[in-house]
């Protein structure tokens, strides 16, 4: 299978912009952000898909408001179930593998290890559920799909947790933080650099299913935030809240609209084993980043 021409949707998310910067210079890409298309319009879709008629469709676009999904039961169904079911039909019309990335909110969370690929999801917030509906979409509908869940993305755009501590870092003397929650803290850079070689080994044999695509290493949000200052501090940047005025808490002590999984670590050793492709640590992506966030405030 040769892959020249790809169609992206979803091109202003984290992911979707991070895709943009990795697969420009390798391949026909045509990018689509919410400006572009409604997602909501499912002759929308179908039209610009016969219109682009790619080789290969990206599907990077997802209503992401956790706690807002709770109200929003409907747009966030739209976008995250309705609009991927259209887009796979499509792609298996006529042939041609998809894209789908999907999360680790679609576990409950109480399992001890890493979740692995084949577990059975159970997710416990709607935003969770409408993923899992995007992704038994995809696998219904297009024996051709690739569906890469992925957790804690962080990059240096949109709203995203290392942005937000940096921001309260320059504001802030004392912070809490949830300690109980585990998980895996992925950049986009690293979703969109090994999705670029998902696609050249798609392109040798039919790698399709569904892999977990994370960084390396495992800790909760309190250690993830106490890195993120430590990584400010050794960079000199000008900023309020100091490493020890973090203070951990309990999930129940930061009640949220939205239930989240207390374990939502991913494994990644099927993409390990089955596609030899390695993730970096989390930390030296966080240190990336970081790096890019400074540069760009500069």
């Amino acid at each position: 299978m040769k892959l020249k021409k790809i169609l992206l949707f979803g091109k202003d998310g984290q992911v979707g912009q991070a895709l943009c910067e990795a697969l420009t210079n390798h391949y026909e890409l045509v990018a689509l952000g919410r400006d572009e298309l409604n997602l909501e319009r499912g002759e929308l879709i179908n039209q610009m898909i016969d219109d682009v008629n790619p080789d290969c469709l990206i599907n990077a676009a997802a209503y992401t408001k956790v706690d807002q999904a709770e109200d929003e039961n409907i747009l966030a169904t739209s976008i995250n179930k309705f609009a991927t079911e259209i887009m796979a039909k499509k792609t298996h019309i006529l042939g041609i593998p998809m894209i789908y990335y999907s999360t680790d909110y679609v576990f409950d969370g109480s399992k001890s290890v890493a979740y692995k690929e084949e577990d059975i999801p159970n997710p416990i917030s709607f935003y969770g559920a409408t993923k899992l509906q995007g992704e038994k979409a995809v696998r219904e509908n297009n024996p051709k799909h690739l569906i890469l869940r992925t957790s804690w993305v962080f990059s240096p755009h949109g709203n995203n947790f290392v942005k937000t501590i940096i921001g309260l870092a320059k504001n802030k003397s004392a912070l809490t933080v949830v300690s109980d929650q585990l998980g895996s803290p992925t950049s986009s850079r690293w979703i969109a650099k090994s999705t670029h070689k998902i696609l050249n080994k798609l392109q040798e044999n039919d790698c399709y299913g569904t892999y977990h695509v994370v960084c390396d290493g495992v800790t909760n949000w309190f250690t993830f935030a106490q890195n993120i200052l430590l990584i400010l501090e050794k960079k000199t940047y000008e900023k309020k809240l100091e490493f020890n005025q973090l203070t951990p808490i309990k999930s129940d002590e930061y009640p949220t609209k939205a239930k989240r999984p207390k374990n939502s670590v991913l494994s990644y050793q099927k993409l390990k084993s089955l596609l030899d492709i390695s993730p970096p640590s989390w930390k030296n992506e966080l240190n990336r980043v970081i790096d890019s966030i400074i540069l760009m405030e500069n």
